[in-house]
């Protein structure tokens, strides 16, 4: 899956994220609203959309009969619940692409490399059985680590880091045999601050590192990226939600698709 995505995002990688974030958002829209079109019932749509709008017009002219108009607004509320349940199975097939994409950006737009000097926190959970006791941490000259702090309740040992260069550094833990890039002051593909045995936090975070036995997961806490377009700061998935939405709009206008 990573490989799929690493090939479809391509493209954007040579940008800026702000832009390459930007154009995706606005792709996917696009996408989702064609996909949408062929996964809904458009005939029943349009059907129920039109019994809708003659409903609002009938209690808009007769609204001094109040019996013609509350009849009228009944039938309004009926056909904006079966307009709902008409769309809630496409938007349920539509989810599972969304959640593999969000997922897939977030590794690439959500948060950023290290900066020298910026210090942060590598945590490393073990299995229920294994001793936190004599697990270390081994860096070369180019980041520093502190001692462990060990958690024997969450069988977790974590550590601050502070890179003192640029550049991909690795850390590893000789105990279990397992290697973690660290990236520092440049942009790469994807990011790997998570990666754990647990089904959900593959499918949210997803790596392309192998985990040992011992070990159920190793985080890195890689800081949030942060946008600013037009000067208004915002995450990345509400960036992700308007663009998306305003593209997504006007392609249901130019393919006259009903959403």
């Amino acid at each position: 899956m990573n490989t799929l995505f690493d090939l479809l995002l391509a493209p954007f990688a040579v940008l800026s994220p702000i832009w390459g974030l930007t154009l995706i958002s606005a792709l996917a829209g696009v996408v989702l609203v064609l996909l949408y079109g062929r996964v809904s019932n458009q005939r029943k749509l349009r059907e129920v959309k039109r019994a809708i709008g003659a409903a609002l017009y009938e209690s808009i002219l007769f609204r001094r009969d109040l019996g013609v108009s509350l009849r009228a607004q009944a039938r309004m509320l009926k056909g904006a619940g079966h307009y709902f349940v008409l769309a809630l199975p496409p938007l349920a097939i539509l989810l599972v692409p969304c959640i593999l994409l969000l997922a897939q950006l977030q590794v690439r737009y959500g948060v950023r490399p290290l900066t020298p000097s910026e210090s942060t926190v590598v945590a490393v959970k073990l299995t229920d059985s294994q001793p936190l006791k004599g697990l270390a941490l081994q860096t070369d000259g180019s980041i520093e680590a502190t001692a462990p702090v060990r958690i024997p309740s969450l069988h977790e040992s974590i550590w601050r880091i502070t890179p003192h260069s640029t550049g991909t550094f690795n850390i590893s833990i000789p105990a279990v045999e397992i290697t973690q890039p660290i990236e520092v002051g440049q942009e790469v593909v994807r990011l790997r601050p998570l990666t754990s045995r647990s089904f959900w936090d593959t499918l949210l975070y997803p790596s392309d590192l192998t985990l040992p036995p011992l070990i159920e997961s190793i985080e890195v806490a890689y800081p949030e990226r942060s946008y600013a377009p037009f000067g208004v700061t915002m995450h990345w998935v509400i960036m992700f939600f308007l663009i998306s939405l305003a593209s997504g709009l006007v392609a249901a206008k130019v393919f006259h698709i009903e959403v």
